[in-house]
């Protein structure tokens, strides 16, 4: 008999010997409940942070406004030019005027003719959540053409804008970047409301880093986490958090 037939017979048997043996025996397993098992370090549970699906921008950053510096695109993602009465305008982004070196992209709203306003429009991440009786804290830059001094409108609506939940109105615009800021107290509650800066008098305004936060955030931080969020997270006191990369 060659070694080949030898190997393949001494095979064989082994593993019809090993499965007879899996056949005549049961394995048994024994929990003893009431007694204590390995100690598990308290170190050993924390949590884990990674920006994707929305976990940081439109999750636990307490940002209401998406695209707030026109940076995603040349074109103004998540923002809608909107038109009230006999309006006529336009909107786009624009790199003629930039705010810095830094940010070299700014929203150029423009009013052309007719009566009324021209407006852009932004809702968020999938419609702003406002709280009636709540403080939430605009901030915006703006710069308007050659003779526009304003005013600029900024309004908190609902999707259709049949609901104004809070407003105001900003002047003395000039060719030259200027911040403005405004504390708007939401009349109503409202789980998908949006935000629309608008004009009413023809010329045109270039606006940049438009940024809606709630005045209550995770330990009151300006430009900080969302309140509800970050409570939930610090409740489960992990031992550590771990950002990869």
């Amino acid at each position: 008999m060659g070694l080949k037939n030898k190997l393949n017979l001494f095979f064989a048997a082994v593993f019809f010997a090993a499965a007879g043996a899996r056949a005549q025996s049961a394995a048994t397993v024994t929990i003893q409940a009431d007694q204590p098992g390995a100690a598990i370090s308290s170190n050993l549970f924390g949590i884990f942070f990674e920006e994707i699906n929305f976990a940081g921008e439109g999750g636990i950053y307490a940002e209401l406004v998406r695209n707030r510096s026109f940076d995603n695109s040349a074109s103004a993602d998540y923002w809608t030019l909107m038109a009230q009465g006999t309006a006529a305008g336009q909107m786009s982004v624009d790199t003629s005027q930039p705010l810095n070196t830094n940010n070299l992209r700014s929203l150029k709203l423009t009013m052309q003719s007719g009566s009324g306003s021209v407006g852009a429009g932004n809702s968020g991440f999938w419609g702003m959540s406002l709280q009636s009786g709540a403080t939430y804290d605009l901030n915006f830059y703006a710069a308007g053409s050659n003779g526009f001094t304003g005013p600029v409108s900024a309004r908190l609506e609902s999707s259709n804008g049949s609901s104004v939940h809070a407003q105001t109105s900003f002047n003395g615009l000039t060719t030259n970047w200027q911040h403005f800021a405004a504390s708007l107290v939401s009349s109503g509650t409202d789980t998908n409301a949006r935000i629309v800066l608008s004009i009413s008098n023809a010329g045109a305004i270039w606006l940049d880093m438009v940024s809606l936060f709630p005045r209550a955030t995770f330990h009151n931080r300006t430009n900080g986490m969302k309140l509800e969020l970050a409570n939930m997270l610090a409740a489960m006191h992990p031992s550590f958090l771990r950002y990869p990369g």
